[in-house]
């Protein structure tokens, strides 16, 4: 009886052993398929990721082309008292919005087809639209802090042609920025009877530096100090905060905007090297 149980115990182990090796074998036939899968998923993931990217990458085309184009067109209000870097540099903006267009086209057909040829070269383009965002963000920001000596040399040289019909500032434009800006002369209302020989004693400012509808209750005859109903200010200040404030906007939409593509770029290269490994392993 010793004997059988023993026998019994043995089969019993051994039984128990082939199991164990039974299911490691299992598992380790398992491994690779599970690793396999969960690749496949990551890359599909990433793949649908950038279509996504993709149409985010569309919308900040729009965010661009529309800043530019809306700066651009304040700034041409002020033509002739800026020089051409105020106009390339929205202008530089307008461009990448357009080109972020035709851009987009490559990443949503690469990334849904799995093309190789054409995801690479989605990923080149957005490195160089990446390139010119930030280089457009850092002349923004440079630009703002030139405008001050820039606009004051300008509009010093254009306060004597106020009465010109021929001149690239004029009466009408002069007239429009101290209403809108609620300003008189450049530095001061001074400037109209210390700088040019427009004005006089007996009729110091334009009518435009009135800041009453009715120009009657304005006194165009007094000193500035006392100058009843006169705009105090001078333009330079305002205007300047104007363009500054335009050129600071410029800068952080082009970096803000290359930061987010800049993860655009990482998952079109890691779309780029699955698919290539895909092709290798076929």
């Amino acid at each position: 009886m010793t004997t059988s149980v023993l026998i019994r115990l043995g089969s019993e182990v051994a039984r128990a052993r082939t199991r164990r090796r039974n299911l490691s074998k299992g598992r380790s036939q398992r491994t690779p398929v599970i690793k396999h899968l969960l690749e496949q998923g990551g890359a599909a993931l990433i793949k649908y990721l950038l279509f996504v990217f993709n149409l985010v990458f569309v919308i900040t085309g729009i965010v661009i082309l529309t800043i530019g184009a809306v700066i651009l067109a304040e700034y041409g209000t002020y033509e002739g008292l800026l020089d051409g870097n105020y106009y390339s540099t929205p202008g530089l903006l307008i461009s990448i919005g357009v080109i972020i267009f035709l851009v987009a086209f490559f990443g949503c057909c690469g990334s849904i087809k799995e093309n190789y040829c054409m995801v690479l070269t989605f990923a080149v383009l957005m490195i160089a639209i990446f390139i010119l965002e930030v280089a457009g963000g850092m002349a923004g920001y440079m630009l703002s802090n030139k405008a001050e000596p820039l606009l004051k040399k300008n509009m010093l040289e254009m306060l004597p042609q106020y009465n010109s019909t021929t001149g690239p500032w004029n009466k009408e434009d002069w007239d429009s920025l101290q209403k809108n800006f609620k300003c008189c002369g450049v530095e001061s209302p001074a400037d109209w009877i210390t700088r040019t020989a427009l004005f006089n004693e007996t009729f110091r400012y334009p009518l435009s530096c009135c800041s009453v509808d009715d120009p009657r209750k304005c006194d165009f005859f007094a000193p500035p100090s006392n100058a009843t109903g006169i705009y105090k200010d001078g333009c330079l200040m305002s205007l300047e905060k104007f363009v500054s404030d335009n050129a600071i906007t410029i800068g952080g939409t082009g970096i803000g905007i290359a930061v987010i593509q800049l993860i655009g770029v990482i998952l079109t290269c890691t779309l780029a090297k699955n698919i290539k490994q895909g092709y290798e392993t076929v």
